[in-house]
């Protein structure tokens, strides 16, 4: 998306979303609240604390994501350390594709 600069993004201080959260986001959460009361969410947190001590890792996850928020996840994209040079698939012989296919289906066997 270009902004009127011609540039890419937006311009800073401006929104990419002008007119905010649609209405019946809003609406959805306000009632949701209005569903589940507090003694009833108190009973869902202290199950979940239950469960998680007992080992289920489900519980561990929904409590953590709620207590700390979701984990950032980062990937590693060197390879010791090198960067990895992407394959450009679309200029590989067939040979070379049929080959890469070999190695694959050879590494999803060995793993299985």
């Amino acid at each position: 998306m270009t902004n009127p600069n011609g540039k890419g993004g937006f311009q800073p201080g401006r929104s990419g979303n002008p007119s905010g959260r649609p209405a019946y986001a809003a609406e959805f959460t306000q009632r949701l609240v209005k569903l589940v009361k507090r003694a009833d969410w108190r009973d869902i947190v202290l199950k979940a604390v239950e469960q998680a001590k007992r080992g289920d890792s489900k519980a561990r996850e929904w409590l953590s994501d709620r207590l700390m928020g979701k984990a950032n996840q980062y990937m590693d994209v060197t390879s010791d350390c090198e960067p990895i040079n992407l394959i450009d698939f679309d200029k590989l012989s067939d040979e070379e594709l049929t080959k890469i296919g070999e190695i694959v289906e050879s590494a999803i066997h060995r793993n299985s």
